[in-house]
């Protein structure tokens, strides 16, 4: 039995082997060779380096988990090529129950009982790494020979993939392409594709972008026939005949796909993000979406009231100086709005945050540090995008007419924030605003902001790339101009340098609210499912109430929420307030508790109201805290004729809450599914 049969039978039994052979034979040549004699079917790839893309890691993952054999050639001298074989070998011990990562986009997750895995070899020279947990086969100098002569002769030769080494060229390709547009002419027009195709007007380079980005497994046939329609100029004919549709379809093939896109030129050229979005860019994933005026201090310490006094009055200062120059600058006496909203863009802290209606200038603020700064490994830039006309941005459940004087929103103290346009009358130098397409979020923080479920784009920052497109006027030198009378003004207040205060503080600056705490688990997506089913729940609700009661049960839904806030500041001190044993000292009996808590006293004004019995309600509704089933109706369903209905609903609704505050969400999601299913129909 020669080393290659030897290693057929163990890849029988074993699901990792290292193949450690002695020679100067190249790794991808022999394990070629090796996957040509094996009797199956086997996929051979050559690690040149430690730097794999999403979309090879997904490769070799999904191939594994599928049942393929895999022979990994190490031809670059990795860690990785033993830590892959390594972890594919542990994990096979126990596939049901073990997830296991060999790198950031090598992931392997449990699969069901029964499921045929593949196998991993491993095809090394002497004196690499070697592996702890996969099996060992020995290939001396002659069975080299043997196997390289025999395995180039058979019909089941393969052809090996490389992965993980170096591409210089891609990044400048994939720049190249983002950039395309810049050769025609400024003002040109893009074109729906469609439009471009059906023309009869020569195809633009801003047109060949467009049908790149999108049709590039089918631009050939299309090409052929704009080129047989003498539509594609002398330049664009030359650019296709150098290959330009093959390095298209190369980035196309290699684009990251993944969590994490290879560079801000991979983002830009396979987005496909509405144009109803919003974006903000950032430099660093790791960042919080913090307004400038309640970020921590510069050195990071946390941020004190003598900081923020400061800010404040640093901003204030600007305001009153534009006030001064509000002629010149403005051309009559502008907004508090467009003041703040100036002041944001010249660099003077506020409550507001900026977004634009532009991926392009999001791409370039989340890059231009880049131009500077040393970048650290694995720096990982975002570009948050986000549709205005979500549903989560526009609820106020509980408000107007369904409650009178109660607010889901403020009772429970979420402030998701407002979106507003603000453009102010600036000369085409100082208008930074209209430069950028920029509006602002205000009222919110950053707590509720981020539990939107706020999708962002994730890529990886190198030095000096900095994404600028000068076609379309998005350059530092377009969005942020060195020179200008507003930029001076700046300046001089930033210095210290100007006149003293004679103004009030505008309105959003002097109501800013500090970040708060919340109550305890009302964060993340649990908490907007929540508010989601308020908006659902609050108007059926109105519609089963009086014109008396609707008041008086938006009194107890605010006492509620005012409590709660209250408990969570204060810890579970409170329930005991009032209880006190002969010494002075709190009593703890469950009693006690349960009789302060703010469900508790919801519960009996609740059933105060509706005149019900009070151990019934609280019966039913803790029957559903407890078990979450459907045998919450204790003692039989709630009478829909007496108000007890009601009553339950509101109580479930509140009990919703309860799980919600004990990180609980899914099971609020049901209790709050529970309300609804109990109010009567109007």
């Amino acid at each position: 039995m020669d080393a290659v049969e030897l290693l057929a039978l163990t890849l029988r039994f074993a699901s990792a082997i290292q193949v450690t052979y002695v020679g100067s034979v190249d790794a991808g040549r022999l394990a070629v060779a090796i996957a040509s004699r094996l009797q199956i079917d086997a996929e051979v790839v050559v690690l040149d380096g430690e730097q794999l893309t999403a979309e090879e890691g997904e490769s070799i993952s999904s191939a594994l988990l599928g049942g393929r054999t895999i022979v990994v050639a190490d031809a670059g001298g990795t860690e990785l090529s033993v830590r892959l074989v390594d972890t594919w070998a542990a994990f096979c011990d126990a596939p049901q129950h073990t997830s296991s990562s060999a790198d950031r986009h090598i992931q392997f997750s449990p699969v069901p009982r029964g499921v045929h895995l593949g196998r991993l070899v491993l095809v090394s020279p002497e004196g690499r790494a070697v592996a702890s947990k996969a099996d060992r086969v020995w290939l001396q100098a002659d069975d080299v020979s043997v196997v390289v002569a025999d395995g180039s002769h058979r019909d089941r030769a393969r052809r090996a993939r490389r992965l993980g080494g170096p591409k210089p060229a891609g990044g400048q390709v994939l720049r190249d392409l983002c950039l395309m547009h810049g050769r025609d002419p400024r003002g040109t027009v893009r074109r729906d594709l469609g439009a471009a195709l059906n023309a009869s007007d020569p195809f633009t380079w801003t047109d060949l972008q467009t049908l790149l980005r999108w049709q590039t497994n089918s631009a050939a046939p299309l090409l052929a026939g704009l080129r047989h329609a003498n539509r594609l100029g002398s330049d664009v004919v030359q650019a296709l005949d150098a290959g330009l549709l093959d390095a298209a379809s190369d980035v196309r093939r290699t684009a990251n796909r993944g969590r994490v896109y290879s560079s801000i030129w991979d983002l830009m050229w396979s987005q496909q993000v509405g144009r109803d979005h919003v974006f903000r860019g950032q430099w660093s994933a790791l960042w919080p979406l913090t307004p400038t005026l309640f970020r921590p201090q510069s050195d990071g310490r946390p941020l004190t009231v003598e900081t923020l006094r400061k800010r404040v009055d640093t901003t204030r200062r600007f305001i009153t100086v534009l006030r001064k120059h509000q002629g010149d600058l403005f051309g009559g006496p502008p907004s508090e709005d467009e003041l703040l909203a100036v002041a944001q863009h010249y660099g003077f802290p506020t409550p507001l945050l900026d977004y634009t209606r532009s991926l392009s200038v999001a791409a370039l603020f989340a890059t231009m540090p880049a131009r500077g700064q040393l970048v650290e490994p694995d720096c990982v830039g975002v570009i948050y995008y986000l549709n205005t006309d979500r549903a989560e941005l526009k609820v106020d459940t509980g408000a107007g007419e369904d409650l009178p004087g109660f607010s889901m929103l403020d009772a429970a103290d979420i402030r998701i924030g407002l979106f507003e346009v603000i453009e102010p009358a600036l000369g085409a130098e100082d208008d930074r605003i209209g430069r950028q397409s920029a509006l602002f979020l205000s009222g919110f923080e950053e707590r509720d902001l981020s539990s939107v479920s706020i999708d962002v784009m994730l890529f990886e920052q190198h030095a000096g790339d900095v994404y600028e497109d000068p076609a379309t006027a998005v350059t530092e030198a377009d969005i942020l101009p060195a020179d200008s009378v507003l930029q001076r003004l700046a300046e001089k207040v930033k210095a210290g340098r100007s006149h003293a205060l004679t103004y009030p503080l505008p309105p959003k600056l002097a109501e800013a609210r500090l970040p708060g705490a919340g109550l305890p688990g009302s964060t993340g997506a649990n908490l907007f499912r929540q508010v989601r089913a308020a908006s659902d729940f609050f108007p059926r609700l109105s519609a089963a109430l009086d014109d008396e009661e609707r008041p008086r049960v938006g009194r107890i839904l605010s006492d509620y929420f005012r409590l709660a806030h209250a408990r969570a500041a204060v810890g579970e001190e409170l329930a005991s307030l009032g209880h006190r044993a002969a010494d002075g000292s709190p009593e703890t009996t469950p009693e006690s508790d349960a009789a302060l808590t703010p469900l508790a006293i919801a519960l009996e004004r609740l059933a105060e109201l509706f005149a019900v019995d009070v151990r019934r309600l609280e019966q039913q509704v803790h029957g559903a805290l407890g078990t979450l089933d459907d045998e919450y109706y204790r003692g039989g369903p709630p009478d829909h004729e007496s108000g007890e209905a009601v009553a339950l609903a509101v109580g479930l609704y509140l009990a919703s809450w309860e799980k919600l505050q004990h990180v609980r969400g899914w099971e609020a999601s049901y209790l709050a599914s529970a309300a609804q299913e109990a109010l009567p129909d109007a």
